[in-house]
């Protein structure tokens, strides 16, 4: 508890690149009060699955530490934890329940009984469920578009997705984080409470689309009439434009990883054609001097790939049409400069970046906060909504004995969710875009190449000189 006796939650975010904690109070106005911060570079972990316990238990151990430093009076031990990585499934089940009086009112008491009894559906074995999502809510076998819960009728029947994830990738998840000496009080899907955290109803009632780029998974959401339509996560994300800086200007990782975030831009046109940048030698490797368009240019293609699936996956949907407040941009990849103008342009749809400060009350850490926390700040938001909302009290009842923690999300039904949430883009689709790509760096290795000879034809005519 904090000063005002409200819950202090913790927020984890075990990312490709960063590992995020934040601790924060929902106040009075629904507003987070962040009382630590911390951040730290992730090893371990590749494609967002943990491939070395114990250097993800580091990563892990000084972002909380990173997060205590700011506030030495936190006492944290248990954490909320993000899940959003490509190995995330979902599962269509169906529940009904015949209840014995139907006169009474429908209570949230008999709901969380029919979301339990999913538990029991068959699952394959190597995977775990992460959350349970109820739509298609019926009384008497008729669709209703409402929360039933208070409501009356003889039969109460929902359908259910099941989002599991890979039990083996939860399971070194988890044990990073409890050698890092944490508990993990509860899963989350990142695209669901980035979602359900940063956009307001009336968003979601027009139609929004929220574009979540994080380093090595992008996730899509979208909501239409307050209701949640689809949600997929695809493999690429901010860490395939610094792969692409470090392979197309000859660079390390980390000088790669710096120039975007620091000089990266989403479209080329808009920079000085001859304004350069000195990268500093390393390991007795010379200084280079490198052409910011040139950087430009190697972000813009990289990025068009990333609104491609986004694009692509829209148009599979035929939901565009449909999304009247526009798309959405949160996530790391969404600060860099001109991205609003890329998609714009990309997608013929109107592009709002995050603002997520309007769901923070202002102080010194709030101030250091910026897109790359969305998914820390939209699980807390979600959470803390939670808790505030008034509900009756009941415990999960898990009958068999599979450790499974799930994420009940009875205020957002889901009246329509199409496919999987592996379901994405057909590769053929984007095929062009990366022969496109792979042109491109050819013709900058032809460039080196040149320059080499250019270079020793120099030095000839020196020495003849």
């Amino acid at each position: 508890m904090n000063k005002n006796k409200r819950p202090i939650m913790i927020g984890l975010d075990v990312g490709t690149s960063h590992v995020i904690a934040i601790a924060a109070s929902m106040n009075a106005k629904g507003k987070l009060e962040i009382l630590g911060y911390g951040r730290s570079e992730s090893f371990g972990i590749e494609n967002g699955v943990v491939l070395n316990i114990d250097q993800c238990m580091h990563s892990i151990v000084n972002a909380i530490d990173n997060c205590k430093a700011g506030n030495p009076e936190l006492d944290i031990h248990d954490v909320y934890l993000c899940i959003g990585d490509n190995h995330i499934k979902a599962i269509n089940t169906r529940g009904e329940k015949v209840r014995k009086n139907p006169e009474m009112e429908i209570s949230a008491l008999e709901l969380e009984m029919l979301i339990s009894e999913q538990y029991k559906s068959y699952i394959p074995e190597n995977e775990q469920v992460i959350s349970i999502i109820p739509y298609h809510f019926t009384i008497n076998g008729k669709l209703i578009s409402l929360d039933p819960v208070g409501m009356s009728g003889m039969k109460l029947g929902a359908s259910f997705h099941l989002l599991t994830a890979d039990k083996n990738a939860v399971r070194n998840l988890e044990r990073s984080v409890v050698k890092a000496g944490l508990n993990v009080k509860q899963y989350f899907v990142k695209p669901l409470v980035v979602a359900e955290g940063l956009i307001d109803y009336e968003d979601k009632e027009a139609g929004v689309a929220v574009v979540d780029i994080g380093g090595s998974t992008t996730g899509i959401t979208v909501f239409h009439d307050g209701v949640l339509k689809h949600v997929t996560v695809v493999p690429i994300g901010g860490n395939n434009i610094t792969n692409d800086i470090r392979l197309g200007l000859g660079l390390l990782r980390s000088q790669a990883e710096q120039l975007k975030v620091i000089y990266g831009m989403a479209v080329s046109t808009h920079t000085d054609p001859n304004a350069t940048i000195t990268v500093p030698g390393s390991r007795g490797m010379q200084a280079k001097e490198i052409l910011l368009k040139s950087l430009a240019v190697i972000i813009e293609e990289a990025m068009q790939e990333i609104l491609d699936y986004v694009v692509c996956y829209l148009k599979q949907k035929n939901i565009a049409h449909e999304l009247h407040a526009g798309i959405i941009l949160t996530g790391g990849g969404a600060q860099l400069k001109n991205i609003k103008s890329l998609a714009e342009r990309m997608t013929g749809m109107s592009i709002r970046i995050a603002n997520i400060n309007e769901f923070l009350e202002e102080n010194e850490l709030s101030r250091v906060l910026n897109n790359s926390c969305s998914a820390c700040l939209g699980l807390l938001l979600h959470v803390g909504k939670e808790i505030n909302r008034p509900q009756e009290m009941v415990p999960l009842a898990v009958e068999d004995e599979r450790e499974v923690k799930v994420q009940k999300q009875l205020a957002v039904p889901v009246l329509e969710t199409n496919g999987t949430i592996q379901d994405i883009p057909n590769e053929e689709e984007l095929l062009p875009r990366k022969n496109k790509r792979i042109n491109r760096f050819m013709d900058i290795l032809k460039e080196k190449f040149m320059g080499l000879f250019e270079e020793v034809e120099e030095e000839k005519e020196n020495k003849k000189n």
